[in-house]
């Protein structure tokens, strides 16, 4: 258990524990519908802030890492729901980062992004410990390799996706460094079974037309199935 890698439910845990935790665990439903459907497989929500995108993003993490935490949902929603749900429980290695976390420490956006790129890469490095990792490895191309080599995918959960860009709004280059990372590991990848986001701002505000349009955004004004939650 790492800190980019299959991290700890311990966010989670605590708001599960909390008197004014609201039960939203029947949301793994439309969620593990959408696990390898190529049209629906990437999800993007954005929603202001303190409407629980972070604990849902944790709740992501918790039911399908390879860390069994399996008893924070016994007396919740989705152990009631059908076991067609159950086989995707701690089946999967998840990738999580918050994108928010430590820009304060750069001074551009494509330093941040390397420094955050080559940080997972260390940590499946030394998890998986397999010769499809190779030196001077991009985390793309370091997933690339293992899924070649062993068939395994993940699941990448990105909370608050849009900070570089909001918190470093004049920097057009690296914005656009932001984008092309962003495809390079996203888009139209096998080792992908699920990709989550979560932001304040819509994706379409970003670059081109093509720019994650792979994305079902979740907005405001139009929840889709995700309004109940």
């Amino acid at each position: 258990m790492g800190v980019y890698l299959n991290p700890s439910a311990a966010d989670f845990s605590e708001k599960v524990g909390k008197k004014t935790f609201v039960d939203k665990t029947e949301l793994l439903k439309d969620i593990c519908d959408r696990v390898n459907d190529p049209d629906r497989k990437y999800v993007a929500v954005s929603r202001p802030r303190r409407f629980g995108k972070t604990t849902d993003a944790n709740m992501l993490v918790a039911w399908f890492g390879r860390k069994d935490h399996s008893s924070l949902f016994r007396n919740l929603k989705i152990s009631e729901c059908s076991d067609r749900y159950q086989k995707y429980q701690n089946g999967f290695d998840v990738i999580k980062a918050d994108m928010s976390k430590g820009t304060f420490r750069f001074s551009c956006i494509r330093d941040y992004i390397e420094d955050l790129d080559q940080r997972i890469l260390r940590e499946i490095s030394l998890e998986k410990k397999t010769e499809a990792l190779m030196e001077n490895d991009s985390l793309s191309a370091c997933l690339d390799r293992i899924f070649a080599a062993t068939g395994e995918q993940f699941i990448v959960v990105l909370d608050e996706w849009d900070a570089p860009l909001r918190l470093f709004p004049d920097d057009m280059p690296g914005h656009l460094y932001y984008a092309g990372w962003l495809n390079d590991l996203l888009k139209g990848k096998d080792y992908l079974a699920l990709v989550y986001m979560t932001g304040i701002l819509p994706i379409k505000k970003y670059g081109d037309d093509s720019f994650m349009n792979m994305f079902d955004e979740i907005s405001m004004i139009d929840p889709g199935d995700f309004a109940p939650y």
